[in-house]
């Protein structure tokens, strides 16, 4: 439970403060999977191979200008990540900045953050109604920590 809640926590805030509230990207729900964790410092997260967690992703698509973001909801906080550099998850160690909140605290993901995605389909466009997401988030909530994931998305109507 409680590593639930930290990764939660670390995922809402990393976004949710600049891209949801002003995101024009599509909206879509799902569940985020934590499929492996790499790297000394991840024994300090409460997050654990198999944990799977609440997920809104907005990814850009044709038409929208706003960067991708990706928030995770977890028992007692959130975590927010917003695509810095192209504004786009997909690629290898794309920039990311993030925030998250748990326990009633906040704080920003480490500034070497950043995430290396595809999303299937590959090419997003505005009729698209579901997404596979995989990949991994280095530096995720601690330097040193490699968060490997996957999801599934559905977009809302």
């Amino acid at each position: 439970m409680f590593r639930t809640a930290t990764f939660a926590a670390m995922i809402l805030v990393a976004g949710t403060a600049s891209a949801a509230l002003t995101s024009n990207n599509p909206r879509f729900d799902g569940t985020l999977s934590v499929i492996g964790l790499k790297g000394p410092s991840c024994s300090q997260l409460a997050v654990a191979k198999k944990d799977s967690f609440q997920a809104v992703l907005r990814p850009r698509v044709p038409g929208t200008s706003s960067p991708d973001s990706l928030s995770i909801v977890l028992p007692r906080g959130a975590v927010l990540l917003e695509a810095l550099g192209d504004g786009r998850f997909p690629g290898s160690n794309q920039p990311v900045k993030g925030s998250f909140i748990f326990d009633g605290l906040g704080g920003t993901t480490p500034a070497k953050t950043a995430i290396s995605t595809q999303y299937t389909p590959a090419t997003l466009a505005a009729n698209t109604t579901e997404i596979f997401l995989g990949g991994a988030i280095r530096h995720f909530a601690l330097p040193g920590c490699t968060v490997e994931i996957r999801g599934f998305f559905i977009k809302r109507p």
